[in-house]
């Protein structure tokens, strides 16, 4: 009979060993399902799901006119006056026969009897939307002096006239009004603030009436600037920005202007007895 090697007796007997180990690291594996990584190994069934949460901001182009009406009623001019002026903004100004003129403010002007001469509110434009805009109005009747009022007007007298003016007090110098109304909080800071000082041109910050479509021809266009009046024009105006440059802030402390119409009666003017009216049309613009 062959003797078998002690040593390969002690050598069968470390591979029993081994197997019979490993087989139990697997069985407690399955058993209590513990995870891969390692020596250690797992058949447990396992499943994921995404999740996410959608939001769009989008853009809002909205230009609203808070006061629709600027009515200076009927009536007639003053036997002893030329002219009578009226303006939204509550200033007024009788031209006498005898050359002398009086602006009053918060009272009637003599020259002008029984109109409406107590109109303090303008044309109140805001930025309600989330864009910045460019501004302009556009006429669709009765866009000249001659077709609203008629008569005959003296050297310089525009007769039918448009300003604009920040809303905000003191924008344009200290202690100016400021007009109730807006949609959000009134306005602390001066509105149509989107150009810049350094250009070297007038109309590049702030309210102006316009219809230069580069804003380059400082000549013929861009020079009237916030709170100063220009004959109301039938084409219509740019008042802030253009086409291509949108001037007017959405934020709310600087999003608001108003617009002030200043007529003149002239004692020549035909009597009609019919109510006239001057329809414009203001249009906010989004690139």
């Amino acid at each position: 009979m062959i003797k078998i090697p002690d040593s390969f007796l002690v050598l069968l007997l470390l591979f029993a060993v081994g197997v019979t180990a490993l087989t139990t690291i697997v069985g407690l594996s399955q058993h209590f399902g513990l995870q891969a990584g390692g020596l250690w190994l797992s058949g447990a069934a396992s499943s994921t799901s995404l999740g996410e949460v959608n939001l769009t901001i989008n853009t809002v182009t909205a230009f609203t006119n808070q006061r629709t009406t600027i009515d200076f009623g009927s009536g007639y001019v003053n036997s002893s006056c030329n002219f009578c002026g009226m303006d939204s903004n509550g200033q007024n100004i009788s031209y006498y026969t005898n050359g002398s003129n009086i602006s009053s403010s918060g009272y009637t002007a003599t020259c002008c009897v029984t109109f409406n001469t107590s109109q303090s509110l303008g044309f109140l434009l805001e930025n309600t939307g989330n864009v910045n805009l460019s501004v302009g109005y556009t006429c669709g009747a009765n866009c000249t002096h001659a077709s609203f009022i008629g008569g005959d007007l003296a050297p310089g007298m525009g007769g039918l006239q448009i300003k604009v003016t920040p809303n905000a007090a003191n924008a344009i110098s200290p202690g100016s009004w400021q007009q109730a109304g807006e949609t959000g909080a009134l306005d602390t800071a001066g509105s149509c603030q989107g150009g810049s000082s350094g250009s070297g041109l007038s109309h590049s910050i702030g309210w102006n009436i316009t219809n230069s479509s580069s804003y380059t021809n400082q000549t013929n266009y861009g020079l009237f600037g916030n709170n100063t009046y220009v004959v109301l024009s039938p084409a219509g105006h740019w008042l802030c920005g253009n086409a291509s440059l949108y001037w007017l802030d959405s934020a709310d402390t600087k999003d608001a202007a108003v617009v002030d119409i200043n007529v003149t009666v002239p004692a020549t003017a035909p009597i009609t007895g019919i109510r006239n009216s001057v329809r414009l049309t203001f249009n906010g613009t989004s690139s």
